[in-house]
């Protein structure tokens, strides 16, 4: 361990995009809890004040999307470049091409080690896209070429780990992780239930398929003779807010904002289901957070992790994604069933994650990367590819 002494960790956080995207979370929860492994952040994105950080002071709006996509992984290392050596692991904590390019750089330039992460399977298998996934998929191909060079990359599925060998990553340097929350919660046993379903979104993005809500509900209302119950949580644009109210919905759907953590996992604990429009996905920590408290997921199979208390259905398919809510709302047996499967392990808390990631980077620094024969990484790839072949987390409907 003597010889590891003097290695750090620089994270490059510079997909600043509107909002903290899943990959920041896992880079903020895991490098976070680091305790052997020195670690730096570098980006747009404001570490908390005890952190060591480097602030780069570039904002897409200021120089627009192309030309940030291109100055940025320059900018951010020019000005980390005296924390950049032999002795420097340096981590892309997003897929997005100028995280990926920024690590690529280091290793090439400043002979760092690199560790690149992939939160997403590659969107292109999926026939139903929307405008900004059929642009986004064409910057992910690149990242995908350029992560052939990088010592170690972390996925947090096994479905893109399968994308990775196709696009030439070498099998050895894959290792598949998994997202977390901040601690397994308990489901709370006789709740009441005061919504439906919940919607929550940490970031407003086309991707999370808000748009398509107000269509699920007035059908759902023409059928049931009343629209369920819906608490939204988060920030959505106001075009959307006045298309619900134009649907006189009225005290059937609730936007309470942005709400503290405790309040947003009581308001989860409260609802039937936690429902996902999303046009593409991997794993949420909002899947996570709700199956933690015993609240079972309806996604879009679009590449959502296949977990029991969690039930997909047909990507694309709006209609269908209705039929199977109205069933779970009314067909007690399949709710009761769905609900008891929703629940979750301890191997799914930040710090069981961090101590996993921070072993992985340790064998990195030691010129030994790749996976290691732990729970965490048979678990995690155990959660795909049809593992859990049961009707709560089986096939789309």
């Amino acid at each position: 361990m003597s010889k590891l002494r003097g290695w750090r960790v620089v994270v490059l956080m510079l997909n600043n995009f509107g909002g903290m995207s899943g990959g920041d979370k896992f880079a903020f929860e895991v490098f976070g809890r680091f305790r052997r492994l020195q670690v730096w952040w570098v980006g747009t994105m404001a570490a908390r004040p005890s952190w060591r950080a480097v602030t780069i002071r570039l904002r897409p709006k200021g120089l627009g999307f192309l030309p940030y996509l291109l100055v940025s992984p320059f900018w951010a290392l020019l000005s980390a470049r005296r924390l950049l050596s032999g002795h420097t692991i340096a981590f892309s904590s997003g897929d997005f091409v100028n995280d990926v390019l920024a690590g690529f750089i280091a290793k090439r330039i400043f002979r760092c080690k690199w560790v690149a992460i992939s939160h997403m399977s590659l969107i292109s298998r999926n026939r139903w896209l929307s405008p900004w996934a059929r642009v986004n998929r064409y910057s992910q191909f690149l990242s995908y070429a350029l992560m052939r060079s990088a010592d170690l990359v972390l996925v947090v599925d096994k479905v893109t780990k399968e994308d990775l060998k196709r696009l030439g990553v070498d099998e050895g340097k894959i290792c598949v992780t998994r997202n977390g929350i901040d601690r397994v919660r308990r489901a709370i046993e006789g709740g009441i239930k005061r919504y439906d379903a919940v919607f929550v979104v940490s970031r407003w993005h086309p991707q999370k398929g808000v748009q398509y809500i107000p269509y699920i509900w007035r059908r759902l209302q023409s059928e049931m003779g009343v629209a369920p119950s819906l608490a939204i949580v988060g920030k959505v644009p106001g075009e959307v807010v006045k298309e619900f109210k134009a649907m006189r919905f009225g005290d059937r759907v609730s936007f309470l904002g942005f709400l503290s953590e405790d309040e947003k996992f009581k308001t989860i604990s409260e609802s039937k289901v936690l429902i996902m429009p999303s046009t593409y996905e991997a794993f949420p920590i909002v899947m996570l957070e709700a199956l933690s408290v015993g609240t079972p997921v309806l996604a879009f199979d679009v590449g959502v992790a296949r977990m029991d208390g969690v039930r997909l259905v047909r990507a694309g398919d709006v209609d269908a994604f209705a039929d199977a809510l109205r069933e779970l709302l009314t067909d007690q047996k399949m709710y009761a069933k769905l609900a008891e499967a929703a629940r979750l392990s301890d191997a799914y808390s930040w710090d069981s994650i961090s101590s996993e990631v921070e072993r992985l980077f340790l064998s990195v620094a030691a010129g030994r990367p790749g996976p290691v024969n732990s729970a965490t990484q048979r678990a995690a790839e155990a959660t795909r590819m049809g593992e859990h072949e049961t009707i709560q987390g089986g096939s789309p409907a």
